[in-house]
């Protein structure tokens, strides 16, 4: 951005960040990514699909720094359909894989823990699903607290416990599709968390409406899943944004949280407010300089989220229950514009 006085400029094009490999290796609209435990950099990941494996490519502002191949596990996707995600604390990688419906009952869902100091994916767990409508059609995604995995084929949509010991007996049915057609099915496909809280569901064909689940945090039917919740205005066919979470900051506390930055600052900086600290039951916090949409998020020593709350113009302050969490530490993070401030909270 320092280029062309000021204007910015393109210094680098063109670069490969994969390459050595067959063409048609790589799954089709299943490249995501999560930031790195430093708080800067980003993780890329892309399944292959005609071999086991994970193509992992390490962003920085150098450019590309490190692109690896990690083979896990034994189960082998023949056929590139589905979608995958990454929880929003990065500890979570969810793959689900409608396979062929023409030859399949079955559709595996991958599950990972995800390291973000290292990039590995490890702790395999596959779990089967129903194969049913007539397509090879479904996705994913992970609530904001990254503890809910929402997975959809063509008809039903599931939830599970990425908390549970046993995930797969977590499984619970929060929708059917209820054979509403506009020209074409208004099934179910492909999700998308949004920077409101709530995860958006677009449909296989060209229709004027996306599925909604209202409350994602909340636990099986409160999750509140909204069948054509959202009218649009004008025809959408199984296309939507793929947005990581930008809020996502350093892993605290981890041998990666390595970078000091400039970019970050106390909350006084922008006369900003958080107390009482320490606290025992909740903390409030305000503000004169907080922006419409600024997003506020409290996060535990493990970097994992605990709260997540968008501001709005019309609020004074906001109070944050912390009655339910362990005593420690804890960080408030505020991202208002370009700005990011922080406060360290301590739980008594």
């Amino acid at each position: 951005m320092n280029l062309e006085n000021g204007l910015g400029a393109v210094a680098a094009k063109n670069q490969v960040a994969i390459q050595g490999f067959q063409q048609g290796y790589m799954a089709a609209g299943q490249l995501v990514a999560t930031r790195h435990a430093n708080g800067r950099d980003w993780w890329v990941v892309i399944p292959r699909v005609t071999m086991n494996g994970f193509y992992k490519v390490l962003v920085t502002p150098n450019g590309i720094e490190n692109n690896t191949l990690q083979d896990i596990g034994t189960y082998t996707p023949t056929y590139s359909s589905g979608q995958a995600t990454f929880s929003p604390d990065g500890s979570h990688y969810a793959r689900f894989f409608p396979g062929n419906h023409a030859t399949d009952s079955l559709a595996p869902l991958f599950i990972y823990d995800f390291d973000r100091c290292t990039g590995l994916l490890s702790n395999e767990r596959i779990l089967q699903l129903p194969l049913e409508g007539g397509a090879s059609i479904g996705g994913c995604s992970i609530s904001p607290n990254s503890r809910y995995l929402y997975v959809s084929t063509y008809k039903r949509l599931w939830q599970f416990d990425l908390q549970a010991t046993d995930i797969a007996a977590s499984q619970i049915e929060i929708g059917v599709y209820d054979g509403f057609i506009e020209n074409f099915a208004v099934s179910f496909n492909a999700m998308q968390l949004a920077i409101d809280g709530k995860i958006y569901m677009n449909a296989p064909n060209g229709v004027t409406y996306f599925h909604v689940i209202n409350s994602p945090d909340s636990q099986g039917l409160a999750c509140n899943f909204q069948q054509r919740g959202l009218q649009l205005p004008s025809k959408n066919s199984a296309s939507l944004p793929n947005f990581p979470n930008y809020a996502l900051g350093p892993l605290s506390g981890s041998a990666c949280d390595t970078i000091t930055t400039t970019t970050s600052k106390p909350l006084e900086i922008a006369n900003l407010y958080a107390y009482p600290n320490p606290t025992q039951d909740k903390i409030f916090v305000g503000g004169n300089h907080l922006g419409n949409g600024a997003v506020l998020s409290l996060c535990n020593s493990m970097g994992q989220e605990v709260y997540h709350h968008i501001w709005e113009n019309t609020q004074i302050e906001t109070a944050i229950s912390m009655a339910d969490l362990p005593q420690g530490v804890y960080y408030l993070r505020v991202l208002s514009g370009n700005q990011f401030f922080t406060e360290k909270i301590i739980k008594e």
